[in-house]
């Protein structure tokens, strides 16, 4: 219907420069439309989830890759003092 809300939630990462990076973003069940076998025939969306909840599994996968990938990673190693 033409009056649904559809949720969309993101984690944001800002710079000293104020310059913005997405680091994930996810969108709530409402935005998926047509029948359910077609929209997860490979298994490639999760049904029946808040945005929220799906942008942070997001996050946390980016986490998980950025720790094991620690040469080159966003992540900054904090000294032990």
């Amino acid at each position: 219907s033409s009056n649904e809300w559809t949720h969309l939630a993101a984690f944001v990462s800002v710079n000293d420069n104020n310059q913005i990076e997405i680091l994930s973003i996810g969108t709530g069940t409402k935005c998926l439309g047509g029948d359910k076998q077609e929209r997860g025939i490979e298994g490639c969306l999760l049904h029946d989830s808040h945005a929220e909840v799906i942008a942070r599994r997001a996050l946390m996968r980016l986490f998980y890759e950025e720790i094991l990938n620690e040469n080159n990673s966003i992540l900054i190693k904090q000294d032990k003092n």
